[in-house]
């Protein structure tokens, strides 16, 4: 088996591809405008930052906090079930997924 290591600039490519993805989802719900908003910046963070920067360190926790904290975005990584049409919601949990596991990965 071949492992292939990721370069650090990856993953901040990675994460800011996924933070834009979430964030156009995150439009279709009526209530998230705050959450967007947090992630947005904590974007625009990651993007002006070098990696492993101290910045680059508070956004990727502003990240992980924006999920495990007072917004809840994790409910969004939960798997539906109850269709077999492929829906907004299921969307919405493979966008948050990535996000938050290339975020903790990075943190």
């Amino acid at each position: 088996m071949t492992v292939i290591k990721r370069k650090k600039t990856d993953l901040k490519r990675d994460l800011t591809e996924a933070l834009t993805q979430f964030i156009e989802l995150l439009e279709s719900q009526d209530d998230e405008e705050e959450a967007r908003a947090v992630l947005e910046g904590a974007k625009e963070v990651i993007n002006s930052s070098e990696h492993g920067s101290n910045d680059m360190k508070a956004a990727i926790n502003t990240i992980v906090d924006a999920f495990e904290g007072d917004l809840e975005l994790i409910a969004y990584t939960h798997q539906r079930q109850n269709s077999d049409k492929w829906t907004i919601a299921d969307q919405l949990s493979n966008a948050s997924y990535r996000v938050l596991s290339i975020a903790r990965r990075m943190s």
